[in-house]
């Protein structure tokens, strides 16, 4: 019961950081964007890494018993889609700052 307790609000807590890491990772995209600092860059991918790590526990938690024979709602779902749609956008963003680095010099 207790164990089922803190999944049920570590996975509402972590997305309620959501709203948050996007600001965050909005000013960095801005910053990177006028700059062309690689610091914004950087921040863009920790803060899509981070909203991968949130989606994800968010979507792995939701079940709490972990059986496979669990329904799931519609919501999960949504957010493990959005886990990979921001694990793709993570990734492309590392990409495009590594290959900046690679031809800046």
């Amino acid at each position: 019961m207790v164990a089922q307790v803190w999944q049920w609000t570590g996975g509402r807590v972590a997305a309620c950081m959501v709203p948050l890491l996007l600001l965050v990772g909005g000013c960095a995209l801005m910053y990177a964007h006028q700059e062309g600092e690689a610091l914004g860059w950087l921040g863009v991918a920790v803060t899509g890494a981070t909203l991968v790590f949130v989606f994800g526990h968010w979507g792995r938690y939701s079940d709490y018993d972990g059986r496979a024979t669990v329904k799931l709602p519609a919501v999960v779902w949504l957010f493990r889609v959005a886990q990979y749609v921001l694990g793709v956008l993570a990734a492309l963003f590392v990409l495009s700052w590594v290959l900046s680095t690679v031809f800046a010099s």
